[in-house]
């Protein structure tokens, strides 16, 4: 699958649900030209952020970058064939 392919089969997953780690995500964005998909952990606990000084300041969801393809930009990355084959299951359903 060459770069254009997965990115246009990601960029139509965005907002799915996913399993990744044992816990259930969701794609929340697409960064093509970093290479990174990012997904939202919906089932653990919120973190604490904190302000631009460093103290608490609220609670959100964690977020997980996840390398889209290899180090050599050629193929995609085992993660995300791990996540296509979990959502291509579920829709299977």
């Amino acid at each position: 699958m060459n770069e254009e392919t997965l990115i246009a089969r990601l960029r139509a997953l965005l907002g799915s649900r996913c399993r990744h780690r044992g816990g259930n995500c969701r794609l929340v964005d697409l960064l093509p030209a970093e290479g990174i998909l990012v997904l939202e952990c919906e089932d653990r606990e919120p973190l604490i952020l904190a302000d631009q000084y460093g103290r608490p300041s609220y609670r959100a969801n964690e977020l997980l970058q996840i390398a889209i393809f290899d180090g050599s930009r050629d193929l995609p990355s085992a993660q995300i064939d791990d996540l296509l084959a979990d959502l291509e299951a579920v829709t299977a359903r």
